[in-house]
């Protein structure tokens, strides 16, 4: 994972832009801040129309193509103090758009909420914001082919816990759920329908996942489930947690039995997400291919995404 937050691409630290707020037919009032992906002049709305085809022996003008994102969670995205956009998945769009010459991929920060309505309304061709799958939203938005990442699963119990080694001993222990709906809480009312003598307590709670951790520690509950980047990331803030914590791997086959592991890039359902889509998917090809995407993976999220 990265360690420094300060360091940036050079070719991304000039430009800083406010952005108009969402489009009057978004019902948007907030502002919002673009930046380029990439080298040069980006205006601060997306050019949805390619210039005319150049005269001979000049190069036709690439078209903007705005990106919807959250800023947020870490390490998958965050911004830095001059607005740039870091983070994995911003790192994977900036290789992206080194490969695709006829695009200028221009990030706008946004309310997590308003993404969706800024691709219904056509201001972004694409969002990014470590996107898992939801039918739901595959069947109003295009999910990319190629995943973006894979989110190992972990369960982490206070230290020195030996009722629970592993994902079969869960039973009889208590855990938070929200009562969202959320994959997880599905798991855990399926596994409780499986195994009626010796079901996991839920306890509903709207805690954060800092004080799931605590309540944790402190034996509130039994244990929790996390995704291995995202404990990564609270450990770095919150060192001491290693000695108060212990963290149990889980298989590939279990992480993928308590929700969909996989993180995508999603894009307009219209002919020009379809052809964005598709760019962006032969570009995340070529950089797993060449080892792009494990380079970014391993300083990023700690451990290779590639290969399954």
């Amino acid at each position: 994972m990265k360690k420094n937050l300060n360091i940036k691409k050079a070719k991304l630290a000039a430009v800083v832009m406010t952005a108009l707020s969402l489009l009057a037919g978004c019902g948007g009032g907030s502002t919002s801040s673009a930046q380029p992906a990439a080298s040069g002049q980006a205006s601060g709305s997306s050019s949805q129309t390619q210039e005319a085809d150049a005269p001979a022996g000049e190069t036709a003008e690439a078209t903007t193509i705005l990106i919807g994102t959250g800023g947020s969670p870490k390490p998958w995205l965050w911004v830095e103090e001059d607005g740039t956009i870091a983070g994995y998945d911003a790192e994977v769009i900036y290789a992206v758009d080194e490969l695709l010459p006829q695009y200028e991929f221009v990030f706008e920060k946004t309310e997590f909420a308003s993404l969706f309505t800024g691709v219904d309304s056509g201001r972004y061709v694409m969002a990014v914001n470590n996107f898992a799958w939801r039918e739901e939203r595959a069947e109003k938005y295009l999910y990319g082919d190629e995943y973006v990442c894979y989110e190992k699963k972990v369960i982490i119990v206070k230290k020195g816990n030996t009722d629970i080694k592993s994902l079969a001993d869960i039973g009889g222990h208590s855990t938070y759920t929200s009562g969202t709906g959320l994959a997880s809480q599905l798991f855990l009312e399926d596994y409780n329908v499986k195994n009626p003598d010796n079901p996991v307590e839920l306890v509903f709670s709207d805690a954060d996942t800092l004080k799931t951790i605590q309540d944790i520690v402190a034996g509130v509950v039994d244990f929790g489930f996390l995704d291995q980047p995202m404990l990564s990331v609270y450990l770095e803030s919150y060192p001491s947690l290693y000695e108060d914590l212990d963290i149990i791997e889980l298989t590939d086959e279990e992480t993928e039995s308590i929700n969909p592991p996989y993180t995508y890039f999603i894009f307009a359902r219209t002919a020009q997400g379809e052809e964005v889509k598709a760019a962006v998917d032969g570009a995340l090809r070529e950089l797993k291919d060449n080892g792009k995407i494990t380079e970014l993976s391993l300083e990023y999220i700690g451990y290779d995404v590639t290969g399954r």
